[in-house]
């Protein structure tokens, strides 16, 4: 991603971070020196995420995210992270860490963008993104998250998926978790299972049918 593509969020980011800038203005060689073995500023990680290297725009995204409380307190920084995210043609290292913090942000104007995600070519990404729905759900991620739970090639996005479909108490989804009881893969099988018990609040066992017979009876 081009540095000018990020310019557009320095003026809303120097008032985000406004209360932690340095207000001295003297410029004494030891000054100098003391600030170059700071950490750097959130304007320069903003200047990181445009950098040719995608080991500094990752180092970047993550060090704009630390300058703040919480990624909720990013704002409309929370658009960069999203356009690098949904980016295929991105270093998927880099994209993990944006579809991280747009996960931990848990802010619903972004849920398309991870639920898009959960398509994506890779499995690293889909995995990501199957972590961050679990931490910020969204009713419009549970048929993505069905699908995949069943039919992705990975089994730790599968397991992932299982995981995430704790949010949903649904008879659809209960279904869905019992198929995936038949699951070739043992962490795959374990995940579904611990998350139907958090839905229906008891244990019917590790067949699917039980829980497809509990399903047939609501």
């Amino acid at each position: 991603m081009k540095f000018y593509r990020t310019l557009f969020l320095t003026a809303s980011l120097a008032v985000l971070f406004a209360g932690g800038c340095e207000t001295d203005t003297t410029h004494t060689f030891r000054g100098d020196l003391k600030k170059s073995f700071n950490k750097p500023t959130p304007e320069q990680y903003l200047a990181m995420t445009g950098s040719p290297n995608p080991d500094e725009r990752r180092e970047g995204l993550v060090g704009l995210a630390g300058a703040v409380k919480h990624p909720r307190d990013l704002g409309d920084a929370l658009g960069l992270y999203a356009a690098v995210a949904g980016n295929e043609a991105e270093e998927v290292p880099v994209r993990a860490v944006a579809i991280d913090v747009l996960g931990r942000s848990q802010n619903a104007l972004y849920l398309p963008v991870l639920v898009a995600c959960l398509d994506d070519p890779s499995p690293r990404v889909r995995w990501e993104s199957a972590v961050a729905l679990e931490r910020s759900p969204g009713e419009g991620a549970v048929e993505s998250l069905r699908r995949h739970a069943i039919s992705d090639a990975a089994p730790d996005v599968r397991a992932a998926c299982a995981a995430a479909l704790r949010h949903y108490p649904r008879p659809d989804v209960i279904a869905t978790l019992a198929r995936t009881l038949n699951d070739g893969n043992f962490t795959v099988r374990h995940t579904s299972h611990k998350t139907l018990v958090t839905l229906v609040g008891q244990d019917l066992g590790h067949e699917p049918e039980p829980w497809l017979n509990h399903v047939a009876e609501r």
